[in-house]
């Protein structure tokens, strides 16, 4: 798993339409939560994805996108979007490669080589001579969604807070539940 600090490695995946789309774009417009999940329309996976859509106006007010990621097809995308009026973007990862790359690869909290684990990532564009991306915040939870949840609200505030901040320097605090990493976090 990438951790905070660390850079985030680029993309171009398909989103339900065929459209690719590459995580530098995405950043163009503000921070992006990456939220890597094992399935559409699966119960656990709906429930953390209306999580989301019920916070889509307060985060996309603030300057954040979330985009999901799972290895099913644009049918299935397509499915889950209309089943739940979901308004975020859903990307195909169809061979779990952009999943290896952010080590969400495996299944039931195993590194296997296939599907996809449940992993959530702050991620910020990083300015300078060579722009990059860094990964702000991380979370970790197969069974369960406080620690996802979190990290929309830590999203969320520091989203808010970086109109005058230095990038890099913000920590949502000192304690950290078990599966969520932040920066300067052991």
């Amino acid at each position: 798993m990438l951790l905070p600090s660390m850079p985030a490695p680029d993309f171009t995946l398909p989103d339900r339409h065929g459209t690719p789309h590459t995580l530098r774009a995405l950043l163009a417009s503000g921070p992006v939560v990456l939220a890597f999940y094992p399935a559409d329309n699966t119960p656990l996976c709906t429930k953390q994805h209306c999580m989301v859509r019920d916070r889509f106006a307060q985060l996309a007010n603030a300057g954040v996108r979330v985009v999901g990621i799972s290895p099913q097809n644009a049918d299935a995308k397509d499915n889950f979007v209309q089943s739940h009026n979901l308004r975020h973007l859903l990307l195909v990862d169809k061979s779990s490669k952009v999943a290896a790359m952010y080590g969400a690869r495996g299944l039931f909290g195993l590194p296997l080589p296939f599907g996809t684990r449940r992993m959530s990532f702050l991620v910020r564009a990083t300015p300078g001579a060579q722009p990059h991306a860094t990964i702000e915040l991380a979370a970790h939870q197969e069974f369960g969604l406080a620690v996802h949840e979190r990290l929309l609200d830590d999203a969320l505030r520091l989203a808010q807070q970086w109109g005058s901040a230095t990038p890099g320097t913000s920590t949502p605090d000192a304690s950290s539940p078990a599966g969520f990493a932040t920066r300067g976090a052991p």
